[in-house]
């Protein structure tokens, strides 16, 4: 047994392969990003006989883990919950088929929104599907609760799904850890025609055979230890996820004298062991993160038991259904229980107005050099060029880096919404009376996780559309992931590139590269093909900037030659880069940031800003 520091995300992955796991496959997506990245390079550096893959999306990884699974093999899904959204359609069937080998779906919620677009429960899918979930508690809950949604899952030959939130993904604990298993199940797969297909299947029968599943998982649940029941007074605390964790701290902090019941699974509910705590207690707080799906299958029982006791909770508004969940929050939830105000010694004394008083010179901007803030200016200056306002031409917006033009001083975007959706919506702004141009925009990962299928619809029904693809080659946004047009897979090794022009070409789009380094160029460029009738796609093309300085490509910085700038600020103003400083009304640029893009030398109107001799 090795002891680790590990966040959520890598416990997991030492779980799968403590396991036995012979497929992963996912799509990048904050919080779960982390997990494929730090298995990968355990299978490198063992030598694991294990398939991992980044795929070009959610459902696409879903249905090749799903064949993996069907033929005998232990399976890992990863993704966050928007995600999940992608792949439900196959996760519902498959919930009913069943598999043979092991199957987890790991999804990861972010309550409080720190980097997902929206606090999506996926507990909902594990209700709608009938799939068994698991809610783990800190990293080393995330392991083990891993290793038995295996053991689970393969026994009883249904995919369970393992829910983490931000809290519990991203936070550091010691983990134990095992050898990694590296039996390898020989490929089976029979035909089945009557399961495997839905024309076939007895689709009723199949549903029913699932409900009889879920009593054989809570079973072996209960021989795991699962949904630990304490009955210590006439309190009761009923707590999942990373509010567990909280509780016990808080319980171990004031000595607290409680009767708790930790939900490791909301499906199947551990109706016998909530039962009991209804029978044992007077007054119940329900401690989880988002909607209120343990408070509400606990009533739901209540009402089976005949015995109907205050619940404190989201619903009575004693914690929130909006953000997570803290110490603080919790600690006053557990204060409206037990009638005590329970208050932290130590707390760190923060000044508010000393807070306040700091000023942001600068709104959340690209990287230092990003090939995005280019392309945004170059279409903000094509639009002029038309002669439109800016607020005239709507340009959509989509999923990733590409999302930071919404801000200043760009505010290029009108809207962001999901993967994909910025070629449909303005399609749809066009059916809907708009006369003037629209521009969709998009990334090069979400070009083709769900950016081609709308692009196809626009071009069968002859759209007139410009679509710009900001092409960095680099699934950058949430850590820099390969996708179909890098050229090299997670582990760093060849594969094939697909071609996003030759993509367009083929569905008979016009098609036209631009470099966005090259502003005058492709402001003229961008303005002539905005012209065109029709269909068009615009691909504007260079590496992450990040990306290059990692592979030890370094460009010869800028500065400011004082004597011809006039202080007027159009280098920053029109590019907020973060290499550029204004001190007092003097501008200059920091050479230790600056990758040498040159933007800011193309924008500045009399020549004062120069690239160093070395």
């Amino acid at each position: 047994m090795i002891k680790k520091l590990l966040s959520g995300n890598e416990a997991v992955a030492e779980g799968a392969l403590e396991s036995g796991v012979e497929v992963v496959t996912g799509y990048p997506g904050t919080p779960s990003s982390e997990l494929i990245p730090f298995l990968a390079d355990i299978v490198k550096k063992e030598n694991l006989k294990v398939y991992v893959e980044w795929s070009v999306n959610e459902k696409v990884a879903f249905d090749i883990a799903t064949a993996a699974a069907w033929s005998g093999k232990r399976v890992l899904i990863t993704m966050k919950m928007a995600g999940l959204n992608v792949a439900s359609d196959t996760l519902i069937n498959i919930a009913n088929k069943g598999v043979n080998g092991g199957m987890v779906i790991y999804v990861t919620d972010d309550p409080g929104t720190h980097a997902g677009c929206t606090e999506q429960d996926s507990r909902f899918y594990s209700l709608i599907s009938l799939a068994p979930i698991l809610d783990p508690s800190n990293p080393m809950d995330a392991k083990n609760l891993t290793k038995i949604a295996f053991e689970v899952s393969e026994k009883i030959q249904i995919p369970v799904i393992l829910r983490s939130t931000t809290n519990v993904s991203h936070t550091m604990g010691i983990v134990e850890c095992d050898s990694y298993s590296s039996s390898l199940n020989r490929f089976e797969f029979k035909k089945d025609a009557q399961n495997y297909t839905t024309v076939l299947a007895d689709r009723v029968n199949q549903r029913r055979l699932l409900l009889k599943k879920h009593v054989e998982v809570l079973e072996l649940f209960n021989k795991f230890n699962l949904n630990q029941l304490d009955i210590k007074n006439n309190f009761g605390v009923i707590a999942s996820g990373v509010s567990w964790t909280y509780l016990q701290e808080i319980i171990n902090y004031f000595g607290l004298e409680l009767s708790t019941l930790k939900i490791d699974s909301e499906n199947p509910w551990p109706e016998t062991k909530v039962r009991k705590m209804i029978q044992n207690v007077n007054k119940i707080l329900v401690l989880e993160e988002q909607e209120p799906i343990v408070e509400t299958m606990l009533k739901k029982t209540m009402v089976n038991t005949k015995k109907v006791i205050p619940v404190l909770g989201k619903e009575d508004g004693t914690l929130s259904r909006v953000g997570e969940n803290n110490l603080e929050n919790v600690a006053d939830a557990l204060s409206k229980l037990i009638n005590k105000k329970l208050e932290f010694e130590e707390k760190i004394q923060i000044d508010i107005n000393k807070i306040k008083s700091y000023k942001l010179e600068r709104a959340l901007t690209f990287c230092t050099g990003c090939p995005h803030r280019a392309t945004y200016y170059i279409i903000n200056e094509a639009i002029k060029k038309l002669g439109f306002k800016q607020d005239e031409i709507i340009v959509t917006g989509d999923i990733g880096c590409t999302s930071l033009g919404v801000y200043k001083p760009l505010e290029t975007l009108w809207t962001e919404v999901t993967m994909g959706a910025s070629i449909g919506l303005a399609y749809g702004f066009k059916i809907a009376g708009a006369t003037k141009p629209v521009i969709a925009t998009l990334g090069d990962s979400t070009f083709f996780h769900s950016g081609i299928p709308p692009l196809i619809n626009a071009m069968q029904y002859g759209c007139d559309l410009t679509v710009i693809v900001l092409d960095n080659l680099w699934t950058s946004m949430t850590g820099f992931q390969p996708n179909p047009n890098t050229g090299l897979n997670l582990f760093g090794k060849p594969s094939n590139i697909v071609s996003i022009s030759a993509i367009t070409k083929a569905i008979g789009a016009y098609t036209i590269t631009i470099s966005p380094y090259e502003i005058e160029k492709s402001i003229d460029i961008v303005a002539k093909t905005i012209s065109k009738k029709g269909l068009k796609v615009i691909i504007s093309k260079e590496e992450c900037v990040l990306q290059k300085v990692r592979h030890g490509i370094k460009n010869i910085p800028y500065y400011i030659d004082q004597e011809k700038c006039i202080k007027c600020g159009a280098c920053i103003k029109n590019t907020s880069c973060p290499a550029i400083i204004n001190d007092n009304n003097e501008y200059f640029i920091d050479k230790n940031i600056c990758t040498g893009c040159g933007i800011c030398a193309q924008i500045c109107p009399v020549n004062a800003i120069k690239r160093e001799e070395k």
